[in-house]
């Protein structure tokens, strides 16, 4: 789990705090809906999808894991790390675009259609 910031404090004033440039946060989300599937292969998968991305060396990658939280019904989006960035993206604490990385768009929904596409324009307006 990553040490994400539970302050009010701005990403862009920690930076200038500390007189340095804000690069922008990376966040690598992974997920798996149940204690089954954590003997799979899904976690290895998704992070090797994480350390393959062209730009991994370029930043420094914060991961969010959810296990065994189901994105089916959206309760990784009220539950779990995902959720914590979902809060911390609408406060406007992650700096300026914050990238999200996810393996596949069923790791962040599994929702229909209408409501899985206003969660992903939600997140693009934001970042």
């Amino acid at each position: 789990m990553t040490n994400m910031p539970t302050t009010s404090t701005t990403y862009e004033q920690q930076c200038a705090a500390l007189a340095a440039p804000c690069e922008p946060r990376v966040f690598a989300y992974s997920r798996f809906s149940s204690d089954r599937q954590a003997k799979g292969d899904g976690k290895r998968r998704q992070d090797s999808f994480f350390e393959n991305w062209p730009d991994a060396a370029k930043y420094k990658i914060e991961p969010l894991h959810d296990s065994a939280i189901s994105a089916f019904k959206g309760r990784n989006q009220t539950f779990g790390q995902f959720n914590f960035f979902l809060t911390e993206l609408r406060a406007k604490r992650l700096g300026t675009n914050p990238i999200l990385l996810i393996e596949n768009f069923d790791r962040m929904s599994r929702q229909e259609l209408e409501l899985a596409q206003t969660l992903f324009l939600e997140i693009i307006n934001l970042g």
